[in-house]
């Protein structure tokens, strides 16, 4: 079986099966990023990827660092004050995402430090994106002259942007409320997803949404570490083990720490 990814705008392979498998336990990619038929890589028959240690984890990246600073602080606050749900619910495919263009709601989401960029990587995270250059247009993704998007969210620009606009308001209004239980099946990237999750949930979740990282965290404490392990249930068992003193911030720091640098977590 040839294995293709897709990762950072550029594609890569072919691989076998286990030539995937060892670069991702290398870190060269995540079970996130996105093989042929854009499945993400833990979901390809016959991958089975095995459980993550401290020493299978990717480096973190240092801009994924969030610690509570007065600037990313501020940096947060803008975001909440450009855009409340009310302006989300009012919000145009415009001004979700574009090339370069800073006032988006995906642009604050993806830059924003507080609790973690997620900037970087392939836009089609965001389920729809600008091209920067129109004649190029994935085969994998439905397309027309200006944007790309994936197929499950529908045959046009419009019909894609309302159901991405429905997912991203159903996490904000769940995480809301704390029922973080029903973001798991919203039809959104986890990395995004979980993201806006965090931003909108007054300090309900830790801020960790990296795939491998969050299996780590399960197995240190006593979850199954498999692909079927919700995210949700990661966090709760994380947030119900936060000691009093430290902020959800401070908290994430600890688990990164520790892992960045090659240590268990015991």
């Amino acid at each position: 079986m040839n294995i293709y990814v897709s990762k950072d705008g550029k594609q890569y392979g072919p691989y076998t099966v286990k030539q995937l498998r060892e670069y991702v336990r290398q870190g060269d990619f995540t079970t996130d990023d996105l093989a042929c038929h854009w499945l993400p890589i833990a979901e390809i028959p016959g991958f089975a990827a095995p459980t993550p240690t401290a020493s299978t984890l990717p480096p973190l990246p240092t801009e994924q660092k969030a610690e509570a600073l007065p600037q990313e602080e501020e940096e947060f606050n803008r975001l909440l004050k450009r855009w409340p749900l009310v302006a989300i619910k009012e919000m145009t495919l415009q001004e979700y995402v574009g090339i370069k263009n800073p006032d988006t709601f995906c642009y604050f989401v993806g830059t924003v430090r507080w609790g973690g960029s997620i900037r970087g990587g392939s836009a089609i995270k965001f389920g729809i994106y600008e091209r920067g250059d129109p004649n190029k247009k994935p085969k994998v993704y439905r397309n027309d002259d200006k944007y790309s998007w994936w197929p499950k969210y529908g045959n046009d620009r419009n019909t894609a942007f309302k159901n991405i606009k429905n997912a991203v308001i159903e996490t904000i209004e769940l995480s809301g409320k704390g029922e973080f239980h029903l973001i798991d099946d919203i039809p959104l990237m986890d990395l995004f997803k979980w993201k806006i999750a965090f931003l909108y949930s007054n300090d309900g979740l830790i801020p960790i949404y990296n795939r491998e990282w969050l299996l780590a965290i399960a197995g240190h404490f006593g979850l199954p570490a498999t692909r079927n392990t919700k995210v949700s249930d990661i966090q709760s068992i994380m947030m119900s083990n936060k000691p009093a003193h430290l902020n959800v911030h401070q908290y994430a720091e600890e688990f990164w720490s520790r892992l960045a640098v090659g240590s268990d977590l015991r």
